[in-house]
């Protein structure tokens, strides 16, 4: 069962993360400087945080793998929503410039070879804009403890963690910042 098939309609109203849409744009500021740049949202669900790069950039792929999430990205004008999971990303290699990846990767089956995906279809100097919960946080472990109740495989890393999987790929670190227990990270290829 897939919960957010069931939440789909409501999804958008039960988060209203504005500021997490403001920081995306920002750093979009500092990374698109032609406006033709393609986009992968990322376990994007209904595309929420990238629909306000509709129109400043070339292209945005919303990919999720709950069809009713998607659903509700495709009628989005501007955003092409495509099923698929992290871990075998169902585009060809180097064809996004920016992954964004927003409260999504715990979610994820396999962490690392969903990991080596973004690796694989990002283009040179590509960009990740990546932000989850930290797992060393008591909220996330609450928050952990309740998905898994509703089905969900969630796991978190700790942001260590993280910056460590991501420069053992060869990413480098372009800012980083952390807001209550979620982190987010700017990472660039450096292929």
């Amino acid at each position: 069962m897939n919960i957010f098939n069931y939440l789909a309609p409501i999804y958008e109203g039960l988060h209203t993360r504005r500021k997490t849409a403001r920081q995306i744009a920002g750093m979009l500021e500092v990374i698109v400087p032609t406006g033709q740049e393609r986009v992968l949202d990322l376990g994007g669900g209904t595309g929420r945080l990238t629909a306000g790069f509709v129109g400043r950039v070339g292209r945005i792929i919303v990919l999720d793998p709950a069809k009713g999430m998607l659903t509700q990205a495709g009628r989005k004008p501007g955003m092409t929503a495509v099923r698929g999971c992290s871990e075998s990303l169902p585009l060809a290699g180097k064809v996004v410039d920016m992954v964004v990846c927003v409260d999504a990767f715990h979610h994820f089956g396999d962490r690392e070879k969903s990991l080596d995906e973004i690796l694989r279809v990002l283009a040179n100097h590509g960009r990740v804009f990546f932000q989850d919960f930290d797992a060393d946080r008591l909220s996330t472990k609450a928050m952990v403890f309740t998905e898994k109740l509703l089905g969900s495989r969630s796991a978190c890393y700790r942001t260590s963690d993280l910056r460590v999987a991501f420069e053992r790929r060869g990413f480098k670190v372009v800012r980083e910042s952390r807001a209550g227990s979620s982190y987010s990270f700017m990472f660039e290829a450096r292929n």
